[in-house]
């Protein structure tokens, strides 16, 4: 995967950062790369772009020339969706953590259950129910 024609890799370890009132107040609606978490993240890490989606959260690593993948809390996105929508980003102390390993974009294959056993994705029985889509929030996708 590429964003802006630089590779993406996965963090290795958590990152914390601290959401002020001024990162709440100078942040923009629907917009990965300028709401409050990502001008927090822009401002401890000395990095020059941050984008926080709804699922992942990526930093511009400008020294090696690539961006590093996190996956966004639940309490983030909550946030989120609800400065999205015209509501407050709370400000506070946030744990960003790495890609989950399932998840990784290492290109490995990850054992899943068997067709017909009843177990995981490729139960037959089972009928798909329609994903939920959050409305009235960020575009999704890091490509823009």
């Amino acid at each position: 995967m590429k964003i802006n024609g630089l590779p993406v890799v996965d963090a290795s370890k958590p990152l914390r950062i601290e959401i002020t009132p001024s990162d709440v107040e100078k942040g923009n609606t629907k917009d990965p790369g300028g709401c409050a978490a990502a001008r927090a993240i822009m401002r401890q890490e000395h990095c020059t772009q941050a984008r926080v989606h709804l699922g992942r959260t990526y930093i511009k690593d400008d020294e090696r020339k690539r961006w590093v993948r996190y996956r966004t809390p639940m309490a983030i996105r909550a946030e989120v969706i609800s400065f999205d929508r015209g509501s407050e980003f709370a400000p506070g102390e946030y744990v960003i953590p790495p890609m989950q390993p399932s998840h990784r974009g290492d290109g490995k294959r990850r054992k899943i259950a068997k067709p017909g056993t009843g177990h995981g994705r490729n139960n037959p029985r089972k009928t798909k129910s329609k994903p939920h889509v959050v409305s009235g929030v960020r575009q999704r996708g890091a490509n823009r």
